[in-house]
């Protein structure tokens, strides 16, 4: 069912469409997962998993020549793709995993003008290698339940941004460094991240810009 955003709009840059009609279709999903430890101090994972997406009705966006986007309704679509995440932990102390996705979306509707037929804002590709450190372990001076610094680089191909494939927003690559650490049984936790540190210009999901670098701090308690 279409959302109240989809149907009214979200401000100027998102305009509504009340002439929206809900999707239906079908979504498969077939995933396998395995773990491995073929040493003591080596735990491995991986996880595989194929979907497809039939959806008639499906809800599409479009952007204006004003920059605005109004979502549509395109007759039938067909949305294919493979994801596979992996993780590895080493010595209880170092930790290296990530995902995969390919992505296959295309506009399958009759009515279809244009040429193209990939989907507006569909990455066919997107790539999240991670690293991580789990300092609990390795500082046993420090009296803390939960200490963890991480670094995430993430890929996303580029993408169409109208339906005939004449617009174009560049791909991205993004390197985000985070922390978390935890206290008093888990009463006390502080986390920080670090975002964009290379300064990539990059946009949100239908392409409008976001911010450079960033920084991000939280500090939570909790009471029994």
């Amino acid at each position: 069912v279409p959302t109240l955003g989809e149907q009214f709009g979200v401000g100027a840059t998102v305009l509504g469409n009340d002439q929206l009609r809900p999707e239906s279709g079908l979504a498969l999903d077939l995933g396998t997962r395995g773990e491995l430890a073929p040493h003591d101090e080596v735990d491995l994972a991986l996880e595989l998993t194929g979907f497809l997406r039939s959806a008639t009705d499906r809800i599409a966006y479009e952007r204006s020549s004003f920059g605005a986007l109004r979502p549509f309704n395109l007759d039938s679509a067909r949305v294919l793709g493979f994801e596979a995440t992996a993780a590895a932990l080493f010595f209880r102390v170092l930790e290296a995993g990530g995902s995969l996705t390919l992505t296959d979306a295309r506009d399958t509707s009759e009515s279809r003008t244009t040429v193209n037929d990939l989907l507006p804002f569909e990455a066919r590709l997107v790539a999240t290698p991670s690293l991580a450190l789990r300092l609990r372990d390795l500082v046993a001076q420090i009296h803390w339940d939960k200490a963890v610094l991480r670094s995430i680089l993430i890929y996303r191909a580029p993408r169409t941004a109208d339906p005939a494939g004449l617009i174009e927003l560049p791909s991205q690559v993004l390197l985000d460094v985070e922390g978390s650490f935890g206290f008093d049984d888990g009463k006390v936790e502080l986390a920080w991240r670090l975002s964009n540190l290379i300064g990539n210009q990059t946009t949100d999901l239908v392409g409008y810009p976001l911010p450079g670098r960033a920084g991000h701090i939280s500090v939570s308690s909790r009471w029994p």
